[in-house]
């Protein structure tokens, strides 16, 4: 492939730090070497070498999207670095092609004593975009954003997730033709993180080109071509996404550890009273839907009003505890042909399992107008530790095969789950499954073996 098809070239890249045991070390090396040199002896060195990368080469085409792997201190963010340009490499080079939009470490690029739309202004103009560009934009930012009136705060007064929201809404609502992405979809709540993740989709398909640092392996996976898996700063492999990933996963695998993790506060708060009552208040109901901040639509013929995942005391559900999905559904008009759905999704929209009244076969009998009916679903929970959301659907169907949307919330509330300890899960669903063992007898073997020789 030509040089012109490629947005990132990447060669023979390393990164050299001298690190010291105490500041007088630093400042010797400064001045001994210079007069050493002056009077003829041989430099001392007060420091000692740390080779953050070394020997990396990779390149990103046109309209791809690259993945980066590797555990903490692997040189993921220095790589990153290196490319954005606020670092140097100590030997090797990196080339660009197009504009770039990054979304690094938090705190890097804002001015935390100007506000959300200050910064706004000051990021699209440093990414290149005239004050005009901007103003056309930034409705559109502000809404991707969601975070209301702090758009006009200082950015020091905002959370974590608030701050994610702003600096992914600007750089990837300035049409950047190289877009990297380094570990921010962490930080953020579930519903934003799946904006982010679909946000994303469509620049890949708009042709822009993407580096993505993730722990998740199966977002990887989802949005990724090719992948490069750093090791201790040296590139272990480049490679497809499945084959890069395969490999990661069995290195990291004996030193896997399950580890104990309360529910967020977020997650309990979402709960509420409405877990401990069939029926929510109308208070209930507005807290509920004013929470929503993922995908709403649906012709309004029913409201959901209640959709909660059942879990103890607050507590994240273990591998192969049971999950019970509560949802309460309003008719808004006299129906008899009401199904209600309800799908477990991952952080990248992919529906994992899922089920609905009518594939199960349940008739939820004639509703009048105004009537409430509430539905719990039940299931094992096989999925591997991570956080998870609920997509809840009311809907009618029009012929067997033609349906209508009444309420369609994606996601309509998120859970956390936990692996056993000692028992790692990979694979995002693990179904229970009977195992048959069948020992071939040795001596059988042997003799067959022995027949076939003569």
């Amino acid at each position: 492939m030509s040089s012109e098809a490629r947005a990132i070239v990447a060669s023979g890249v390393s990164k050299c730090y001298h690190l010291y045991e105490r500041p007088s070390d630093r400042l010797k090396q400064f001045f001994q070497p210079r007069l050493a040199r002056l009077i003829g002896a041989e430099p001392r060195g007060y420091g000692r070498e740390f080779w953050a990368l070394r020997d990396v080469s990779f390149e990103v085409q046109v309209g791809e999207t690259v993945g980066i792997i590797g555990r903490n201190g692997a040189g993921k963010s220095t790589l990153l670095q290196l490319l954005c340009g606020t670092l140097q490499p100590t030997t090797g080079s990196v080339r660009i092609s197009g504009r770039v939009a990054a979304l690094l470490e938090l705190g890097a690029g804002f001015n935390p004593d100007f506000t959300g739309r200050e910064n706004v202004y000051l990021n699209g103009q440093l990414l290149g975009l005239g004050h005009d560009d901007i103003d056309r934009c930034f409705d559109e930012i502000a809404a991707f954003a969601d975070i209301g009136d702090f758009i006009d705060q200082p950015v020091k007064t905002y959370s974590s997730g608030m701050y994610v929201r702003l600096a992914f809404a600007v750089s990837a609502s300035v049409s950047p033709e190289v877009l990297i992405v380094d570990e921010a979809l962490s930080v953020g709540d579930f519903a934003f993180n799946l904006k982010c993740v679909k946000r994303i989709e469509q620049l890949r398909a708009n042709g822009c080109s993407i580096v993505f640092v993730s722990h998740d392996i199966g977002l990887v996976q989802k949005l990724c071509e090719r992948v490069l898996y750093l090791e201790k700063g040296r590139a272990v492999c480049f490679a497809k996404a499945a084959d890069a990933s395969s490999r990661y996963i069995s290195d990291i695998a004996p030193r896997a550890t399950d580890a104990t993790r309360s529910a967020t506060d977020e997650q309990v708060n979402r709960q509420g009273d409405s877990a401990s009552s069939r029926w929510p208040s109308a208070e209930s109901v507005r807290l509920f839907r004013s929470s929503l901040r993922g995908n709403v639509a649906g012709s309004g013929g029913a409201i959901i009003e209640a959709c909660n995942v059942g879990i103890h005391a607050g507590a994240a559900i273990s591998f192969g505890e049971r999950i019970e999905i509560s949802v309460v559904v309003r008719a808004m008009d006299n129906m008899d042909d009401l199904n209600i759905s309800v799908y477990v999704i991952d952080d990248a929209g992919q529906l994992l399992v899922g089920t609905s009244t009518v594939l199960e076969k349940i008739d939820l009998g004639r509703l009048a107008a105004g009537q409430r009916i509430a539905v719990d679903f039940t299931f094992d929970n096989r999925l591997r530790e991570g956080n998870y959301g609920v997509t809840a659907i009311a809907s009618r169907f029009i012929t067997e095969t033609n349906f209508e949307y009444l309420d369609y919330l994606e996601p309509a509330t998120q859970f956390q789950t936990l692996a056993r300890p000692a028992e790692p899960r990979w694979a995002v669903y693990a179904p229970p499954t009977e195992i048959r063992v069948a020992l071939e007898d040795h001596v059988g073997v042997h003799a067959d073996a022995l027949r076939l020789r003569a």
